[in-house]
């Protein structure tokens, strides 16, 4: 298993990333909260099986870890059943 880059975890940028994720969970669900979702190398994928949309060129399926720490969700999370996080209202 590969691990992120330590850059995500230093101080400075996980308080950006941090900062970003709670300007957008006050606009509803965020990947990050879902207890289904899983880190496998560098993308975060779901635990029930359930797929996301590419986003940009990426060839390795899931999400960005990057991009779910910065608080980006994908509209399958939104729309999911199986969501199992914080629902904002």
């Amino acid at each position: 298993m590969t691990i992120p880059s330590k850059k995500l975890f230093q101080s400075a940028k996980a308080t950006e990333l941090t900062t970003l994720r709670i300007q957008k969970r006050r606009k509803g669900r965020l990947t990050y909260d879902c207890l289904n979702g899983i880190v496998i190398g560098n993308s975060v994928a779901c635990k029930e099986g359930h797929t996301f949309p590419s986003i940009g060129n990426r060839k390795e399926p899931g999400l960005a870890v990057r991009t779910v720490l910065s608080g980006r969700s994908s509209s399958a999370c939104r729309e999911c059943d199986d969501y199992d996080g914080e629902e904002n209202e």
